[in-house]
């Protein structure tokens, strides 16, 4: 990288570039309002300004890039002498009343700051919405506002883009609600999980729903709390995450006047067979200490009575909407098998 200043650039090989360059960049500058020429008020004092010119190079010597940008010293900005070699003929005696932040002077950190405090409330607050919303009814989003919501305290453009995606979605479906049949009065569960999908993740996602009457009765989407090594393990500790869920929903609805006939057992839906198999079998010889106390706590359930477990097909899953992204059709139709219709 060299790094020159006004002076030394135009008198370089790279004159024709540089000047360019800062044309490019005082067009800018006007289109967005940064400044406007005024005189300066009495017993003001303006502050000075100077261009930073820095060329990037590849390994192999080549120019990659040429960059640029105005340098300020700033406690307090309001007024700034004209850049060199942007003077306005017939307006030499006029200074620059800055009317935005420029890059590289004191206070440009400080705006930044401020507006990504904004940012952060205004974002954290769309996300205390989206948790609310997806608690009573929209267990649609459940996956993806899981996702967005791990960034509340530092989000970025493509969590804001994200954010724009969802509302969007939601605009179309402001008329929907779960829809109870108000037949086959049994409890129901499906669970699911997704190993590590991508390099930047290192925990699984868990994902259950419940039914009853034909309609979502309560749901989850959350990140795993230890990480799981395989996909057998993070479907073990998704299973347990739904069947301490169905013991407390069985003992629950076995406790208020619904009229619904008691269950022998909650069944549970799970796709897949490796972690089914090892449930059903009594002696399991897994040696990782997390995995053989979620083993034995299905295994207790399963011997209680309280749930039984069935194999499900992946795309029938209805837990599947709740660990990973899927396609729209694949996510209406989901969502109409758990109830989720236009009301």
């Amino acid at each position: 990288m060299h790094i020159l200043i006004f002076s030394e650039a135009i008198k370089s090989s790279e004159t024709p570039f540089w000047k360019e360059e800062i044309k490019a960049e005082i067009d800018s500058i006007t289109q967005n309002g940064t400044w406007t020429l005024v005189d300066l008020s009495l017993g003001g004092k303006p502050i000075g300004c100077k261009w930073i010119f820095k060329t990037e190079y590849n390994s192999d010597g080549s120019i990659v890039k040429y960059k640029f940008f105005l340098n300020g010293d700033l406690e307090e900005e309001i007024y700034m002498v004209q850049p060199d070699g942007c003077i306005v003929s017939g307006q030499e005696n006029k200074v620059c009343k800055l009317l935005k932040s420029l890059y590289g002077l004191k206070q440009a950190p400080k705006q930044k700051n401020r507006g990504d405090s904004v940012a952060q409330s205004e974002y954290a607050q769309i996300i205390g919405s989206l948790l609310h919303l997806i608690n009573f009814s929209q267990h649609d989003i459940a996956y993806v506002v899981c996702r967005v919501s791990r960034y509340t305290h530092n989000p970025n453009n493509d969590h804001w883009a994200a954010l724009v995606r969802l509302m969007k979605y939601l605009r179309g479906t402001m008329n929907y609600g779960i829809l109870y049949s108000g037949f086959f009065a049994v409890l129901e569960g499906y669970s699911d999980a997704n190993w590590i999908s991508n390099s930047n993740e290192i925990k699984s996602n868990s994902g259950y729903v419940f039914t009853l009457e034909g309609g979502a009765f309560t749901w989850k989407s959350t990140k795993q709390n230890i990480i799981a090594k395989s996909t057998m393990e993070s479907e073990f500790i998704a299973l347990e995450l739904a069947g301490i869920e169905a013991e407390w929903l069985r003992n629950f609805l076995a406790n208020i006047p619904l009229g619904i006939k008691p269950t022998p057992s909650v069944l549970m839906r799970c796709d897949c067979q490796v972690a089914i198999a090892i449930v059903k079998n009594k002696t399991f010889n897994g040696k990782k200490r997390y995995i053989c106390l979620r083993h034995n706590v299905i295994k207790q359930l399963l011997k209680d009575g309280t749930i039984s477990i069935d194999y499900v097909k992946s795309e029938v899953n209805l837990a599947d909407l709740l660990t990973k992204p899927l396609g729209r059709k694949l996510i209406d139709e989901t969502s109409r098998r758990i109830g989720l219709e236009p009301i």
